[in-house]
């Protein structure tokens, strides 16, 4: 894994490791906490300072830190679809391209995994691919449905984008589920 997308992944792991704490963790005066349900109280040092725990909220959190950390091992081995090196070299991290309502949309449904060889196979598929956007969607004919939409824009003749469109929707079926599959939208640009 080249450096700096080691960075970026250590990155991205640190700052979720942060919300998911600070979302969990008070830091608090004594004098000021009252506990909770179950609530420990740790005392630091000589100053009047304490630490309330919700036992809940940190069952919670261990169960997305397993997510977390599975995501996060897929994202750090090398399980590319193509066995050409040039394949390799040439795509972008896929935790690059998202924003994080995007990545927190993935991590919640347990996803990510799948938006990675999703991502994949868009680069093994399709040559000439001039950009890839990735955001968040809603489905304009179903209320309260969102989609990771893979804006892909390539050159190349509409005839031979059409093509492969059906060699990607064929072998995306063979990878992923289809309950997996319904998280996700291509779209395709000329340019």
């Amino acid at each position: 894994m080249p450096t700096t997308e080691a960075r970026d992944t250590i990155g991205i792991t640190k700052d979720a490791i942060y919300r998911v704490w600070e979302k969990n963790l008070t830091l608090g005066d004594i004098s000021n906490t009252q506990p909770k349900l179950e609530s420990f109280h740790y005392y630091i040092s000589s100053t009047l300072t304490s630490l309330s725990i919700d036992l809940d909220k940190i069952s919670k959190t261990a169960e997305i830190w397993n997510v977390l950390n599975r995501n996060i091992t897929i994202l750090n081995s090398d399980t590319s679809l193509s066995t050409t090196q040039k394949y390799k070299l040439d795509i972008p991290p896929l935790v690059s391209l998202l924003d994080k309502e995007t990545l927190d949309f993935c991590n919640q449904r347990n996803i990510l995994s799948d938006a990675t060889i999703y991502f994949k196979l868009i680069y093994e598929t399709f040559q000439n691919i001039k950009g890839i956007k990735i955001t968040l969607q809603s489905d304009y004919e179903i209320d309260n449905l969102k989609m990771v939409r893979f804006d892909v824009k390539i050159r190349d003749e509409i005839d031979n984008i059409l093509r492969k469109e059906d060699k990607f929707y064929e072998n995306i079926r063979k990878l992923i589920s289809t309950d997996s599959m319904m998280n996700f939208v291509l779209t395709t640009q000329v340019v």
